[in-house]
């Protein structure tokens, strides 16, 4: 049998996604869910389901922490390859005010529970979670724009809000530029990140993502890509 790929095809309703868009795998099947956060009026969550027989229209949705304006679109989401967790962080200074989101997964059904909306402390650009989501990383730019850093959130303090942020480390920070970026979880259990802009010619590491503060072994510039 003959398989032929397709691409860019629309995802109905996720018109307003942007940068918004993450995938895990489907816990009881071959498959993979699409988490997109749509930005309309009453913003949600939608998740895709995409197997053998392509991608399915109808997505599941669910209710979203708060409603983001479109000047939001940008920002960074991630869930965690475990399938438990999903984190929205947008990449709008609101005045302190607490904007990042944080919710449960399914990846049976694809719902998405929300968990509670918290201060990252920071304009968020990129974030992962180690393997077991023990922790969460996120690598954000101070309000300024003058630093960035990546900080640390312990996924075991979810009793609330505050003592989740109060609990967080700075794994570490740089003043002006490049600042960190995106991270991503490769197969080999550390976490990879870039810089911005990307005239840094190598990536930062986290070679230990499972273990606590300064013991993840964050090593900046860590391996060379080629010129």
């Amino acid at each position: 049998m003959t398989h032929y790929l397709k691409k860019n095809i629309p995802l109905q309703g996720a018109d307003s996604a942007v940068e918004v868009i993450t995938a895990v795998a489907c816990a009881d099947q071959n498959a993979f869910w699409v988490f997109v956060r749509n930005f309309s009026a009453t913003n949600k969550l939608l998740a895709y389901l995409v197997d053998a027989e392509g991608i399915h229209q109808t997505p599941v949705v669910s209710l979203c922490l708060s409603n983001q304006s479109l000047l939001q679109q940008v920002g960074t989401v991630k869930a965690s390859s475990d399938g438990r967790y999903l984190v929205y962080g947008p990449s709008g200074w609101n005045l302190n005010i607490p904007v990042s989101e944080l919710y449960n997964l399914n990846s049976i059904n694809g719902e998405a529970t929300p968990v509670f909306l918290f201060n990252s402390g920071g304009v968020n650009w990129g974030a992962e979670f180690s393997a077991n989501s023990e922790f969460l990383y996120l690598a954000m730019e101070s309000p300024g724009g003058d630093s960035s850093k990546i900080v640390q959130f312990d996924m075991g303090q979810l009793s609330s809000a505050t003592v989740f942020q109060n609990n967080k480390i700075v794994v570490n920070a740089i003043s002006g530029a490049p600042k960190y970026w995106q991270q991503q979880i490769a197969p080999d259990g550390k976490i990879y990140g870039i810089q911005y802009p990307t005239s840094t010619k190598s990536l930062s590491v986290i070679n230990e993502p499972s273990k606590k503060g300064l013991f993840c072994n964050f090593q900046p510039n860590a391996f060379p890509l080629a010129s």
